[in-house]
């Protein structure tokens, strides 16, 4: 009777302990959001609609995207104007807390191509308590 009890007991801890665990993760950054809002900031950028690309950027990371743009253009003679097509999405990383950032992020490597030209993009989306958005971004 003893040994039923305690069995039950330890059963009902490690359910405890399993559902307070998992509702520990819950929140964080939603990855099909986070791709839609990336897709979405990509979406600008080729439109050269450097207004609304920089309204993507998380506001503790703003960067002059029409500035960048045009170097990284210039450096590896290409056109973001013709489309960025990704192909390939390597080095996923999720945090549901990260303190560099103070927050959660999702970030990830992407194969791509600009037009024809394949280019890699690394980049992060942040939400903390200061806001949501790109918190890295940058074209190799």
């Amino acid at each position: 009777m003893k040994k039923t009890i305690l069995k039950s007991i330890c059963a009902c801890l490690l359910l405890s302990l399993a559902l307070l665990s998992l509702s520990a993760c819950a929140g964080g950054i939603d990855t099909e959001t986070a791709d839609a809002f990336i897709e979405d900031f990509f979406a600008a950028i080729e439109k050269e609609n450097y207004n609304s690309a920089k309204t993507f950027f998380h506001p503790d990371r703003f960067t002059d995207i029409e500035a960048y743009v045009k170097s990284v253009e210039a450096e590896k003679g290409i056109d973001f104007s013709n489309g960025i097509t990704v192909q390939k999405r390597t080095n996923v990383a999720i945090a549901y807390y990260d303190s560099d950032v103070d927050g959660s992020r999702y970030g990830m490597t992407l194969k791509a191509k600009v037009g024809e030209v394949e280019v890699k993009i690394d980049i992060t989306v942040v939400q903390s308590e200061n806001g949501y958005g790109v918190y890295e971004f940058e074209v190799r």
